[in-house]
């Protein structure tokens, strides 16, 4: 067997970070349209620049027009990657400023369309990806030149479901995979750790009476109030 290739952190790709988990959906990229998005947004962001500026910033607007522009749009085009795993979704982007994201599909709380007037015109559409831990409000993860995002997007709320439900065990340390949720019988339960989790009507029993408890003490406390 031949010695393995060291992966050094400049060309760090996506299948370091998968984690051996199974690949669920990885979308295709329009890079040519992506592209060609790319190098319009860039020449109207730094146009725009160049007008606040007072001209000042016309020496990069300049560059980015002749030649680097067109450079950077399709290298960004041609590094953009996602994958759809088990249990977390995997984000490849940028030439200068690279990333690679693995964003847990438990913390993701929705996954938004959106489209602007350059992206319209290119035909694209933009997935925002929102978790629980953003806490600001640009999205976790951006998604360009997706074919088809309105499938993709349904495919990685579909995934975050069945993960939270305990269809998709896969990769989870101390967990045993069951049947889904649909074919499992009532009695059957999630192990953790040797030990049954509660069920659904066990915790909605549960939270009902901290409600009881916590009226009580209300009215406890205002009747010493009057007292």
């Amino acid at each position: 067997m031949g010695a393995l290739a060291k992966t050094s952190p400049s060309d760090l790709d996506l299948d370091d970070l998968d984690a051996g988990q199974a690949i669920v959906a990885q979308p295709t990229i329009d890079r040519e349209r992506v592209a060609r998005y790319f190098f319009r947004a860039g020449l109207w962001a730094n146009f725009l620049l160049t007008v606040m500026t007072i001209g000042f910033w016309s020496p990069v607007l300049l560059v980015w027009a002749l030649g680097l522009g067109q450079w950077h749009s399709t290298r960004r085009a041609q590094e953009l990657d996602v994958r759809l795993l088990s249990g977390r979704l995997l984000i490849k982007d940028g030439v200068f400023n690279r990333t690679r994201k693995t964003i847990p599909l438990d913390k993701i709380t929705d996954v938004g369309l959106q489209q602007g007037i350059i992206e319209r015109g290119f035909g694209l559409w933009r997935l925002n990806i929102q978790t629980a831990s953003a806490g600001q409000p640009t999205a976790e993860g951006q998604l360009f030149g997706i074919v088809d995002p309105k499938t993709f997007r349904g495919q990685v709320l579909g995934q975050r479901e069945r993960w939270l439900d305990g269809e998709e065990l896969e990769g989870r340390p101390g967990q045993v995979a069951l049947a889904p949720a649909s074919t499992r019988a009532p009695a059957q339960r999630l192990q953790i750790g040797g030990a049954a989790a509660p069920s659904r009507a066990e915790l909605d029993g549960a939270v009902e009476r901290l409600d009881r408890i916590e009226s009580l003490l209300a009215e406890i406390a205002i009747n010493t109030r009057r007292s």
